[in-house]
């Protein structure tokens, strides 16, 4: 290969088209492939996806600077491009995501995404066996599935977020640069964000406002 290519640390998303490029997802799983140098023909054996059904991903991913081409390769006669995403993580404008103008479809469209991944993963563990069945141990196999609600002052939201994200820097280092794919593969699906207000519990109405 040519000189590596380095991506960026973090790619800023301001534009609706390329958010909606990016909230597709098979493009997620795509560039969660091309994290690092890689072909489609490569992503396609990882994901167990036809290869021609991936090339109006990949043009997508890269007409909008999403992926890049970084070397190129004569394969049989054949020019082989290896890809790699511009950034190792994407963060979105936020005028993007004004529920005023949109009722909400785009988080709808950027949460949907996400977390439909994150289901068809964790099905894709139970069918391969992964997961601990019926009358098992929980051992290496075991998962966390969970969802709760916390009253935290606005210091300790800070601090807790903060704490996230140094454990997932931990995270991102012990995996090694390139990746060991022989290791276990995990995956990590994380929101921790300001919830609405709770909504006051009906009170029971007087006997005497019904007259």
């Amino acid at each position: 290969m040519s000189e590596p290519f380095t991506p960026q640390d973090e790619l800023l998303i301001d534009d609706l088209e390329t958010l909606k490029v990016v909230s597709d997802p098979l493009r997620i799983n795509l560039l969660e492939a091309m994290n690092q140098p890689t072909t489609v023909r490569q992503v396609a054996e990882q994901l167990g996806v036809d290869q021609k059904k991936l090339y109006y991903h990949v043009n997508l991913l890269e007409k909008h600077g999403l992926i890049a081409v970084v070397d190129e390769r004569v394969v049989s006669g054949i020019i082989e491009k290896w890809y790699q995403v511009r950034a190792y993580s994407f963060r979105v404008e936020r005028s993007l995501l004004n529920v005023s103008e949109d009722k909400g479809e785009t988080w709808r469209m950027l949460l949907g995404s996400i977390f439909e991944n994150t289901v068809e993963d964790v099905i894709a563990a139970a069918a391969s066996g992964v997961l601990p069945q019926e009358g098992q141990p929980e051992g290496e196999s075991s998962m966390m599935l969970m969802r709760s609600r916390f009253y935290l002052t606005q210091e300790q939201f800070l601090t807790f977020k903060a704490r996230f994200q140094a454990l997932l820097d931990e995270m991102n280092k012990a995996e090694g640069d390139p990746p060991d794919k022989s290791q276990p593969h995990y995956g990590l699906t994380l929101a921790f964000y300001p919830a609405a207000p709770a909504k006051p519990a009906p009170q029971d109405e007087d006997a005497s406002d019904l007259l």
